[in-house]
């Protein structure tokens, strides 16, 4: 395996640049909701080449806040910090009539990591809504949103999913490194429980914090193997802000 190529990520509140070399290359992301000045914060982020290493970059994104910043939207950035295949790397405007606005961006096709594999099954649909038997399927997706109201409160976040070689639970926690808790979810009635094939398999746990104007919720689901499933953030602006 190629070694990971390291982006030096800084955040500046007074910088308004945004650029991208050859590696190691400097990806400059301006924050103006920084409430410390000018203080910078320089960390090495590699592109991930793995699911920790995608898991690492999401945490990353979470605890500065980048979800909320339209310069990590802007494409270079975005596709270089998630692995996303430039082709498929095409972030869309949203307006809504109340004035709400903001953009989202949903992609399966990434770059040495979770490659597409044969669909195994045969769709009984004659719509073709549903991949045909031998077509290639995605074995992970990510969905971000970002979206600023009409009184210029902002919020954002990512729904992302993986239907196998995601980290282990013990793993994805020690990436996480947050005082997590677990979900308790009665099944519906007459749902018959996965079959448990591993250790914290089946399970959600959640994390949520109110931090300075921000509330953060992340949710994170394991598959029956106890692999990870998916992971949820949403980070919302309150209001109150100076």
């Amino acid at each position: 395996m190629n070694p990971a190529t390291p982006i030096a990520i800084t955040t500046a509140a007074l910088s308004s640049s945004l650029a991208f070399a050859q590696p190691p290359t400097l990806l400059t992301i301006v924050n103006p909701r920084n409430q410390d000045g000018e203080r910078e914060m320089r960390e090495l982020i590699l592109m991930p080449t793995t699911a920790a290493d995608f898991v690492r970059n999401i945490k990353y994104a979470f605890d500065n806040n980048l979800f909320l910043d339209d310069h990590f939207f802007e494409k270079n950035s975005v596709c270089k910090a998630f692995s996303i295949a430039e082709k498929s790397c095409a972030p869309h405007e949203v307006h809504q009539p109340d004035g709400t606005h903001g953009m989202t961006l949903h992609v399966s096709d990434f770059v040495g990591i979770f490659p597409q594999e044969e669909n195994p099954m045969q769709s009984n649909s004659t719509q073709r809504r549903f991949p045909m038997l031998g077509s290639l399927i995605p074995t992970a997706q990510i969905l971000f949103n970002k979206r600023i109201d009409p009184h210029g409160l902002v919020s954002g976040g990512i729904n992302f999913s993986i239907r196998a070689g995601g980290t282990d639970f013990d793993e994805t926690i020690r990436i996480l490194n947050i005082n997590l808790s677990e979900v308790i979810e009665m099944p519906p009635h007459g749902k018959i429980p996965l079959s448990i094939t591993g250790q914290h398999g089946d399970e959600t746990w959640k994390y949520e914090e109110s931090v300075g104007h921000f509330m953060k919720k992340l949710v994170i689901g394991f598959h029956a193997d106890g692999t990870l499933d998916s992971m949820l953030v949403e980070i919302n602006e309150i209001g109150g802000r100076r």
